[in-house]
């Protein structure tokens, strides 16, 4: 929980640094919670950050299942009815973080999870 936790504040910090405005973090629905939610431009954004300090297991964004995509999709959905957004462009994206070496190396999938 502490490195997922580390991971989010990382990941909110690069965010920024990237022109992205930060709405609101660990934002919790029923269906789940979504790490980050930001502005860039005039499209919300829901941030799923997944971070670990091995390949071990896999890459991090390896590890969002069919289950939790569709756990993200039903939250912001209810996010962007919550705020009266619904007509609004939004799009889920992914940041992985994995720690090699002692450095944090980021990746940005954008568009990452769909309703396929």
């Amino acid at each position: 929980m502490q490195v997922g936790r580390a991971g989010e504040k990382q990941a909110a910090q690069y965010l920024v640094e990237h022109g992205v405005a930060i709405l609101e973090t660990n934002y919790r629905s029923s269906y789940g919670e979504i790490d980050i939610i930001g502005k860039m431009a005039d499209q919300i954004i829901f941030f799923e950050v997944k971070t670990r300090t091995s390949r071990t297991c896999g890459y991090p964004e390896e590890s969002i299942t069919p289950k939790k995509k569709k756990n993200l999709i039903e939250t912001a959905l209810t996010y962007l009815q919550e705020t009266d957004q619904l007509m609004c462009t939004w799009r889920i994206d992914v940041i992985s973080i994995l720690l090699e070496e002692n450095e944090l190396k980021y990746e940005w999938f954008e568009n990452a999870v769909t309703s396929d």
